[in-house]
């Protein structure tokens, strides 16, 4: 199974712990995780080291103060 190298294929992807305790990149995982992340979908437990990691779940940007509110006046 030849993959090319994260750098060369431009897909760097974060892995968060399941305790939530650390999340790292891919290419920085240990070398047993890094094996069970490449073929893995939003979750993966690695069968060496035991240790679980997921997808971080997406966010929604906050609200920018300095942006004009949508709020209509004059309404009652």
């Amino acid at each position: 199974m030849d993959q090319p190298p994260l750098r060369e294929s431009g897909v760097m992807r974060i892995w968060i712990s399941t305790l939530g305790e650390e999340a790292v990149y891919e290419a920085d995982l240990p070398s047993c995780c890094r094996k069970e992340a490449r073929g893995a979908g939003d979750s993966f437990e690695c069968i060496s080291c035991g240790a679980a990691w997921q997808k971080p779940l997406p966010t929604e940007p906050e609200e920018c103060a300095f942006t004009e509110s949508r709020e209509q006046k004059g309404a009652a």
